[in-house]
């Protein structure tokens, strides 16, 4: 039986998978995020995994062809998910309002800049503005070289009550058709985990 040509690319694929994230995505300007206690992933009876952050603060729901990879995309994500099978990543950093004196829409801006200017012969479409899951978000699409490799961003910035959000899936050029509506079907899911608190005791109780 012949060899699939993508096994004498799996040597080189780990190498360019962390290159993407580490070094096109994406700018951490104080390192801060969220908590990083472990995060995981529940599969669901539709086949589809809910994947968690780190900190438990927010998570994505995914197909049954995408796996947790804590560790191995980017140094600043709260969450990595990806497939090695099937050359598709996608991460998400936060980053905490406070600590920035921008919009939304500057902070896209220079999220796009920097991917941009570590890519050969990059081009953009976008950024343009979108909701996800009723937010206010941006959405750019981002290709170039790297490597000799052909590579394909979707960047998604969005507005949360104490973070702006990237989201980030990138594939070979070649698959970003293919793939295009499963990275939406899965940005889309993007949630906050809703904030428990604490019964208040009854005053003549105490």
């Amino acid at each position: 039986m012949p060899i699939h040509p993508f096994v004498n690319f799996i040597s080189h694929r780990k190498s360019w998978l962390f290159a993407m994230g580490v070094l096109f995505l994406l700018f951490a300007l104080s390192g801060c995020g969220m908590d990083t206690t472990e995060g995981g992933g529940s599969a669901g009876k539709d086949g589809k995994t809910t994947f968690t952050s780190t900190g438990g603060e927010f998570f994505l729901i995914a197909g049954p062809d995408w796996e947790m990879m804590s560790g191995e995309l980017h140094p600043e994500a709260e969450l990595e998910i990806g497939s090695l099978a099937k050359d598709k990543y996608l991460i998400v950093i936060p980053e905490l309002k406070v600590d920035l004196s921008m919009s939304l829409s500057d902070y896209t801006k220079i999220a796009a800049d920097v991917t941009m200017a570590k890519l050969e012969s990059p081009l953009m479409t976008g950024p343009v503005a979108v909701t996800v899951n009723d937010r206010a978000a941006y959405q750019a699409k981002i290709s170039g070289t790297v490597d000799g490799l052909n590579v394909y961003y979707w960047l998604y910035t969005i507005d949360c009550p104490d973070h702006f959000v990237q989201v980030v899936a990138w594939t070979l050029k070649s698959r970003k058709e293919s793939y295009e509506e499963d990275i939406d079907d899965i940005v889309q899911s993007f949630q906050l985990t809703p904030k428990t608190t604490a019964p208040v005791e009854d005053a003549e109780n105490k």
